[in-house]
């Protein structure tokens, strides 16, 4: 199973999500599939490494 981490600061700025699964699918599919859920009001990014999340979330 995936595992998610959301990522959010006082003023809701971004989401970050970091999937890791043992079914790795690329970033772009990851994110297109994501931006079909729905029309998000705020940015979004799917990370492969809290890290990265992180340093993108805090540039934001």
């Amino acid at each position: 199973d995936a595992q998610h981490l959301l990522l959010k600061n006082k003023i809701l700025g971004g989401l970050a999500f970091v999937v890791h699964s043992d079914d790795e699918h690329p970033k772009s599919e990851r994110s297109e599939v994501l931006s079909r859920l729905y029309e998000p009001k705020y940015p979004v990014a799917i990370f492969d490494d809290v890290k990265a999340a992180e340093k993108w979330h805090l540039s934001s």
